[in-house]
């Protein structure tokens, strides 16, 4: 009888053990799933949180950022090769402004040599890319004769000092390409040579 005590109270006691290990064992499962679950909350969160640049972080143009900037004097130095007065062929020059509204000039061409400037209307206001302008050029070229030199000839053309005097456009884009597109009253300063009207169109680039 005594042994069947025993046996009984030692079943209840291993039963009792195995209901107190399966319940730490689900505590310390649902302790861990909610550790886990905070673990996963503060990753989401970390990456809800990843650093990305938004647009106003970004480089942006400054009429993109709000931001008030002057080509003319951001990109003040230039190249620029063209065609046309002067000195009718194809040309290229170093161009400069010195302040935002005054450019200078001085080019070389096949046939010729000058040196000018130009006045930008609008020059000094802020984000403008197109400026229209009037200029005034002196040079040494070839440029229209009466062709008196020629008698088959209506016209002839000699080397000559000239004044030239354009009036036209110019854009500037924020990455420094350049564009000139005009049309100039030019006039020889020697005997014989002829005051004409003649286009020119450019591009070129300013840092």
């Amino acid at each position: 009888m005594n042994a069947i005590k025993i046996l009984a109270l030692a079943i209840s006691f291993s039963f009792g053990s195995m209901a107190s290990a399966q319940d730490n064992t689900i505590a310390q499962s649902n302790e861990y799933t909610s550790i886990t679950s905070v673990q996963l909350n503060h990753a989401e969160a970390g990456v809800n949180h990843i650093y990305r640049p938004t647009k106003t972080q970004k480089e942006l143009s400054p009429l993109d950022s709000g931001k008030t900037t002057n080509l003319r004097t951001e990109r003040a130095s230039g190249i620029r090769l063209g065609i046309g007065a002067p000195p009718m062929l194809p040309f290229i020059s170093y161009n400069e402004f010195i302040s935002p509204a005054v450019n200078i000039e001085f080019g070389v061409g096949i046939l010729g040599i000058f040196t000018g400037a130009r006045y930008h209307f609008g020059g000094n206001k802020e984000n403008r890319l197109w400026t229209p302008y009037i200029g005034g050029v002196l040079g040494y070229g070839l440029i229209l004769a009466d062709g008196i030199d020629c008698e088959d000839c209506v016209y002839d053309s000699k080397f000559s000092p000239f004044a030239y005097v354009p009036v036209g456009v110019e854009f500037i884009s924020r990455g420094g390409f350049n564009m000139n597109a005009e049309v100039g009253f030019n006039a020889g300063l020697s005997p014989n040579t002829l005051k004409y009207v003649v286009p020119s169109l450019s591009i070129g680039y300013r840092w």
